[in-house]
């Protein structure tokens, strides 16, 4: 009896590193995408930053197209001032030419303020573009290595597998009907190695003579408190 439970405690082992394998399969694909969809917010916050600064060319190209179409304007008037015969027409044109002269000036505050502004985001631009490539790199990177990690638990869960098979041909049946039933209930332990006597999972103290049967592993004993199997470490 005492082999079986070794080959228990064994079975338990391959168990628990088989539904850790597959927890961490589950988180793999989840984590790629974490990585992709923070990389996208990246990417976007740089292309609406892109945006916005030709949204703030085609501003000021509208601008200089309005104070070239002005300052032709203006230099017409200018012109006119030397040919109108009465001093009403010359006082109309004057006026009109000072108010040209303040929307041409108005036009040039607002372009040299979105001159400014585009250095400004041409500055921001280059700098978010480089901190994309590094998180597009860091992200590759990443990506990689957990490809790599879903190989190598692929093939670690087949070799645990394996093994279980392998330990599972040369067990009572009985035995493992019980490990199976307290398994399931007993959040993935059903088997506890004690080197004394205490339960090491829920730390409730045995008889001393169940300690000794337990160390002489020739019976099945459980835990009174939690229902665990019970079985000596070492020896």
């Amino acid at each position: 009896m005492k082999e079986e439970f070794r080959s228990l405690l064994i079975l338990q082992e391959a168990d628990r590193a088989i539904q850790g394998a597959h927890v961490r399969q589950n988180q793999i694909p989840q984590e790629i995408l974490s990585l992709q969809e923070d990389l996208g917010t990246h990417e976007r916050i740089l292309e609406e930053e892109k945006e916005e600064f030709r949204e703030t060319e085609k501003r000021r190209r509208r601008l200089e197209m309005d104070l070239a179409t002005l300052t032709e304007t203006l230099k017409k008037h200018q012109t006119q001032l030397h040919t109108v015969k009465t001093n009403k027409e010359y006082t109309a044109l004057l006026h009109e030419i000072e108010e040209e002269k303040k929307k041409i000036s108005d036009i040039e505050e607002d372009i040299l303020i979105l001159i400014d502004e585009t250095d400004e985001r041409m500055k921001r631009i280059g700098e978010k573009e480089k901190m994309v490539e590094e998180k597009r790199q860091g992200t590759d990177e990443n990506q990689r290595n957990l490809e790599k990690e879903k190989s190598s638990l692929e093939k670690h869960l087949q070799k645990r597998e394996d093994e279980r098979k392998q330990i599972l041909a040369r067990m009572d049946g009985s035995l493992l009907t019980q490990y199976k039933r307290i398994l399931k209930g007993r959040q993935g332990i059903a088997i506890v190695a004690i080197q004394g006597a205490v339960c090491e999972e829920c730390f409730t103290a045995l008889p001393p003579q169940v300690a000794v049967e337990i160390r002489m592993g020739e019976k099945l004993h459980v835990c009174e408190n939690c229902g665990r199997i019970l079985v000596w470490k070492g020896d």
